[in-house]
């Protein structure tokens, strides 16, 4: 099943009954929308009030039911790719950097077909050759760890591969990515 639009699922921090608590949003049609737009987005729904759904308030009640339960309906629930799309968007993003500091990995277990995990930022040194130089340099740089999960399940190696590559050119340039991604 193809999408026409990337629906984008972030953990938004929100005060809830005293106590910061990280709430999925999604970022409806982000492959439409520049960086700053997103940008804004997410701060207007971290800053929104909460809306309390009628499944927020059975929340404790579903939490009683067992587990082998809670799955079984969550499956039936996600079943449709529609409906998947619309309670959870077709990917997410991540970032372990926010809940600690230095250099880190993530691997998160995600039921999303795509999951980009940005983790910690480090520095270290770098072996730089100047054009026409006849000694190269060290110099220290930034690095980010990034993890890539892909279900392979629904997608095959070799586009993801073209993408991670694509991907990794486009952060490593500097660039804003651009409105629309084409593979």
């Amino acid at each position: 099943m193809l999408f026409d639009d990337v629906d984008v699922t972030v953990l938004v921090e929100r005060r809830l009954e005293g106590k910061l608590t990280p709430i999925p949003y999604v970022v409806r049609a982000a492959n439409r929308k520049s960086l700053l737009e997103i940008q804004e987005e997410i701060r207007a729904a971290q800053a929104d009030p909460p809306p309390y759904s009628k499944a927020q308030r059975l929340l404790p009640l579903w939490l009683l039911l067992p587990r082998f339960l809670r799955r079984a309906v969550w499956r039936a629930v996600l079943r449709s790719p529609y409906r998947r799309k619309r309670i959870t968007g077709t990917v997410t993003v991540t970032a372990i950097q926010m809940f600690g500091r230095g250099r880190g990995w993530g691997l998160p277990l995600t039921s999303h077909t795509l999951c980009l995990t940005l983790g910690g930022i480090s520095r270290r040194p770098q072996l730089i050759h100047e054009g026409g130089a006849s000694e190269p340099l060290v110099e220290e740089r930034e690095y980010l760890a990034l993890t890539l999960s892909v279900d392979h399940d629904v997608v095959d190696g070799t586009p993801v591969a073209r993408f991670a590559s694509r991907l990794k050119q486009m952060l490593e340039s500097g660039d804003e990515i651009p409105p629309t991604v084409v593979s």
